[in-house]
């Protein structure tokens, strides 16, 4: 009982790590609805017209969208984790807060752990996303385009272009 209260005692974190975690979290929470935001965007401009004219419900257009946000999560979560743990360093260390923390009596190994705890939360997320939600959330995503493109074939049709062979002779 006492060497589970001692191992308790070693894991709990500090309000120190608690600081640091939250300098890490606030970046990177903006960097990943940025880039989230901006992926997301490259993507509907080009099936918005296909999505919002063809009178298909809000409830289908709001899950198709929740799926291809999952997917671009995976790409967006590693660029902002490393943003936010660049942007925390940089702060603490042109705060000074490093060289407080140092002169307390923290090693750097010490101040640095945290940082790689969140990298290893990070990691478990994108992880999960890929190996089991991802593809449940692209199977989901495909199978609404091709009820799209068979409910609704007038959406297949581009302007200039004709079904079918890419290319015909004159």
């Amino acid at each position: 009982m006492v060497q589970l209260k001692t191992l308790i005692s070693r894991i709990r974190p500090t309000i120190l790590d608690r600081y640091i975690f939250l300098e890490i979290l606030v970046p990177f929470f903006v960097c990943l609805l940025l880039l989230t935001t901006l992926f997301m965007s490259l993507v509907l401009t080009d099936i918005a017209d296909e999505l919002l004219g063809k009178g298909i419900s809000p409830v289908k257009i709001s899950l198709y969208l929740f799926y291809l946000i999952s997917e671009k999560l995976t790409q967006t979560i590693p660029f902002a984790c490393i943003f936010g743990g660049i942007l925390a360093a940089g702060r603490l260390s042109g705060d000074s807060e490093i060289t407080a923390m140092r002169s307390a009596g923290m090693s750097f190994p010490r101040i640095y752990i945290v940082f790689i705890f969140f990298g290893f939360l990070a990691t478990c997320v994108v992880a999960f996303t890929n190996l089991y939600y991802g593809p449940i959330s692209a199977r989901a995503r495909e199978d609404f385009e091709n009820w799209l493109k068979s409910y609704h074939s007038l959406s297949l049709v581009r302007t200039g272009r004709f079904l079918g062979a890419g290319s015909m002779d004159g």
